[in-house]
């Protein structure tokens, strides 16, 4: 074991890898470091964040004519939001968005309806979110669902 960081090694008896956390010992995780290194921008991340989830809502509202389940303010949804699609094999068009696009999203189906759940961090940009709604786009217009 190891103080300083994560070990992995391998276990002598069975061949396995093995973590041992030096959060054990009362060390602060790098995820808190980060965020009190970055907190004076975190206001403006999850702005922009929520932007983008708006011009998502958006653009997929358009293209399936469903109307979102949540109104569009802050109150009802910040960086994430599911968004019903019309009826669809969800677990097909998962995998065919993730197999075919490299994009993964939880397509979801609750009381007999079809949601598709984005999430939007830090990282993602305007061209991931076109990217997503082209893709589904693609999908509809080759007749699979939704």
């Amino acid at each position: 074991m190891t103080r300083t960081g994560v070990y992995t090694g391998r276990n002598g008896n069975c061949g396995e890898n093995r973590v041992v956390s030096p959060y054990l010992w009362g060390e602060k995780p790098p995820c808190l470091c980060a965020k009190n290194r970055y907190s004076s921008s975190l206001p403006q991340v999850r702005r922009a964040c929520h932007e983008l989830v708006r011009a998502a809502r958006r653009a997929i509202t358009e293209l399936t004519g469903l109307p979102p389940i949540t109104p569009d303010t802050p109150e009802w949804f910040a960086q994430m939001a599911a968004l019903p699609l019309p009826p669809c094999d969800g677990q097909d068009l998962q995998r065919r968005l993730y197999e075919r696009f490299r994009i993964e999203v939880p397509v979801t189906a609750w009381n007999e309806r079809h949601f598709v759940r984005i999430s939007i961090q830090g990282y993602n940009t305007r061209a991931d979110v076109d990217a997503l709604v082209e893709e589904l786009r693609e999908l509809v217009a080759c007749g699979a669902p939704p």
